[in-house]
């Protein structure tokens, strides 16, 4: 029988987390496979809701109904976005809020 792991990361949770994790992963449980889906988070919550997901991975500042939720908070990372130059972002008082 196989054995194997969903993982379900939000998109800037896979951007930031996912190689890490999956090296880790295949590391620490050589036996087990891995699959991995990103996926936005409101489709992530409904996953949750109707039963298809057990645990997901995502920026909390996106979930609305928190205290639904149990949440396990991960260590803070840094984390920048580039861009081109003459983009609108590279823009001085440009809105660069996530």
């Amino acid at each position: 029988m196989e054995k194997f792991v969903e993982f379900f990361p939000g998109h800037l949770a896979a951007e930031a987390l996912l190689g890490r994790t999956l090296g880790r992963f295949a590391a620490d449980y050589p036996g087990f496979s891995v699959r991995t889906t990103v996926e936005w988070v409101p489709t992530l919550l409904e996953g949750l809701s109707d039963g298809e997901l057990d645990v997901f991975v995502c920026d909390t500042r996106f979930v609305t109904n928190i205290d639904l939720l149990d949440i396990i908070g991960l260590p803070r990372y840094t984390a920048c976005f580039v861009c081109r130059p003459g983009h609108p972002l590279a823009e001085p008082g440009a809105d660069s809020t996530v």
